[in-house]
């Protein structure tokens, strides 16, 4: 998705008018922030380095789906997409598989998981390719090992499926250690700071927002099921978006130069 979303020609002539007039690579990594919609504050150099491309991708994630697709991802989509990420990277982070989550070993498979899953794949690629052209070396998704720990379908599955049901935090990372609970709460805070609006509240976790302190311990006592603020197909906020997709839609074989209309024209999963 990622870079497909935008309109390719337009940002390849900015980007190469950056790297014609700065060889500093200051200017570089902001246009590569930029690019991501993140700023210093939501990554600064005390964020480990590899949590930084999980932070980034995401947040291009939900701006992209929300701004560009007109389809903005549910908050329990996010939820499984960042549990199951530092779960994949969680060795490069010092956590053993004691540190971990429990993790379905055969998460049920629908249509709707899959067709993010696949759009998750192509941000993850497409910022990779970005930092290639704007990152020093080794940095970003080319830091070693990232890039290939950082997707694991069996994890993506298995979490966008506990999520989807509604599973408190205090189920979803169940058996987790506290420190890695807490890095979760803290990730998310940095995900979503500014965003909030770009994302569907479907399900209520009580988060506190960057800033705002940590996570009580009386946090991790709850259990079941988490109420329900919005029916992520049903709530009025994704009626209204869905009624300006109708409206700008355009049939891809149309005046359309984005590859990504194209191979999403049509798609629309109720599961």
């Amino acid at each position: 998705m990622a870079l497909l979303l935008l309109s390719p020609s337009i940002y390849v002539k900015r980007i190469a008018l950056v790297l014609w007039l700065h060889s500093d690579l200051q200017v570089r990594q902001d246009l590569f922030l930029a690019l991501h919609h993140t700023s210093r504050k939501q990554l600064n150099s005390s964020t480990h380095s590899v949590l930084q491309p999980v932070i980034l991708c995401l947040r291009h994630f939900i701006f992209q789906s929300h701004t560009t697709c007109y389809q903005p991802l549910n908050n329990h989509e996010v939820m499984g997409l960042l549990i199951a990420s530092l779960c994949s990277l969680g060795h490069l982070l010092g956590y053993t598989w004691k540190d971990l989550p429990n993790i379905l070993s055969k998460p049920k498979l629908v249509k709707h998981s899959l067709h993010l899953a696949a759009q998750w794949q192509g941000v993850i690629y497409a910022s990779h390719l970005l930092s290639q052209l704007l990152c020093h070396r080794n940095e970003h998704l080319e830091t070693p090992h990232i890039l290939a720990s950082f997707f694991n379908g069996v994890y993506v599955h298995a979490a966008l499926q506990a999520s989807r049901s509604g599973d408190s935090l205090a189920i979803l990372l169940a058996n987790a250690s506290p420190h890695f609970r807490d890095m979760v709460c803290h990730t998310w805070a940095l995900v979503t700071d500014g965003l909030e609006n770009a994302i569907l509240p479907v399900f209520d976790y009580k988060l506190p927002r960057l800033g705002q302190g940590s996570v009580p311990e009386s946090y991790w006592i709850e259990s079941g099921n988490l109420k329900k603020k919005a029916k992520s197909l049903e709530d009025p906020k994704r009626q209204k978006v869905m009624k300006k997709v109708a409206k700008k839609s355009v049939s891809p074989h149309k005046n359309s130069k984005n590859a990504f209309d194209v191979l999403s024209f049509g798609c629309s999963f109720d599961d």
